[in-house]
């Protein structure tokens, strides 16, 4: 994916001119074996896969994988560093999350990145607006990402 920088900053007031482009796309972010294993005792998943390099040497992965939930758990991650925040927002608060696929493992010590495109804005009632975007997580290398998915935010804009 080719990222299109427009001359509008991505913000609650432009939303609306971003739907069908792109938003951005993070740095590239290595995740090594300390982190899986710190992810693994936070969320009780002790799974040999992830946290077990010697067993896991031994699959067709050749080691540890990252868990599925820990890449998902960065898309907060990677659009903190992609420079999109908008000041002018009072609270931004994660609504949902639509068609997550893992479509590839991500074996530990690789490196990912995110790379965001809006799909709608739709204005609420109460003056939020709630922003659908997709949120690819590619592993550096390879075509296929390792995972996608519709990101459901609601924005709320200080009064």
């Amino acid at each position: 994916m080719t990222v299109q920088q427009d001359t509008v900053p991505f913000s609650f007031e432009s939303a609306d001119s971003f739907v069908g482009k792109s938003i951005g796309a993070s740095k590239w972010l290595e995740i090594d074996q300390q982190q899986v294993d710190t992810f693994a005792k936070a969320t009780l998943d002790d799974d040999w896969m992830h946290i077990d390099p010697k067993r896991a040497s031994e699959t067709i992965y050749k080691g540890t994988i990252v868990q599925g939930f820990l890449v998902l758990s960065l898309l907060t991650q990677f659009w903190h560093t992609m420079g999109v925040a908008d000041p002018s927002l009072d609270l931004a608060l994660n609504y949902g999350l639509d068609r997550v696929r893992f479509t590839q493992p991500v074996p530990v010590g690789s490196r990912i990145r995110l790379l965001t495109s809006l799909l709608s804005v739709e204005p609420r009632e109460d003056g939020s607006k709630l922003l659908t975007t997709r949120n690819t997580v590619e592993l550096e290398g390879t075509e296929k990402p390792a995972m996608v998915c519709d990101w459901r935010t609601l924005w709320f804009k200080k009064t």
